[in-house]
């Protein structure tokens, strides 16, 4: 927690706390909803206290609000002269579908696994997942450096709602871990070579 970006963490915690509770509501009475399950609590009370250990950081309170600040309008004019907070622009996003670049295709790809990931799960489907989705995807869309970050939030959500689904419909997930294996390893390889061209190398560092 000793940068900023560590808000992320306290929103991850907070969405599977508010997540299940509001997953402990579904098809319940309203005398039955007010009682919040044990495992619920446990979510309630770590969400409740992180911000308070987040405070333990050479800043003190100022880097938890820092964030907050950094996105307001106070700060407008400085991040529209910073190129990693720029937009990419929702049809380069969402609607060039060739697989050049790479990093590109490797979102749409996630994007798109993600959402049908959802959609054949909408039984089985936790409001966490929704919650990490829409937040991952506002993000993305608002500003460039979040674009890359994007996979590490929606990798859990396609997994789990993959695993809820095949769970439920008495499947076995072999054919699709090998898959996602073959996959994982194809957009390595690719993105691997294309930082080996000469325009890339100056870029790398350490």
């Amino acid at each position: 927690n000793i940068h900023s970006s560590s808000i992320l963490g306290l929103f991850i915690v907070g969405a599977y706390a508010l997540g299940s509770v509001i997953d402990g509501f579904k098809g319940k009475g309203l005398r039955d909803s007010i009682a919040v399950e044990r495992s619920s609590w446990k979510l309630i009370i770590v969400a409740a206290l992180l911000p308070a250990a987040s405070l333990l950081n050479p800043y003190g309170y100022k880097l938890l609000v820092w964030p907050l600040i950094h996105q307001g309008n106070a700060n407008a004019d400085a991040l529209s002269h910073i190129g990693e907070w720029g937009r990419l622009g929702f049809r380069e996003l969402f609607f060039f579908l060739y697989p050049s670049p790479a990093s590109g295709f490797a979102f749409k790809a996630l994007f798109f696994s993600s959402v049908l990931a959802v959609f054949f799960n909408l039984r089985g489907l936790k409001t966490r997942g929704v919650l990490i989705l829409a937040a991952a995807l506002y993000m993305a869309v608002m500003h460039m450096r979040w674009v890359a970050l994007f996979g590490f939030f929606v990798a859990p959500v396609i997994a789990s709602n993959i695993a809820s689904y095949a769970d439920r419909k008495g499947c076995s997930l072999s054919g699709v871990k090998t898959a996602f294996t073959a996959i994982a390893l194809l957009t390595a390889g690719v993105l691997g070579y294309g930082f080996t061209r000469p325009a890339e190398l100056d870029n790398l560092g350490l």
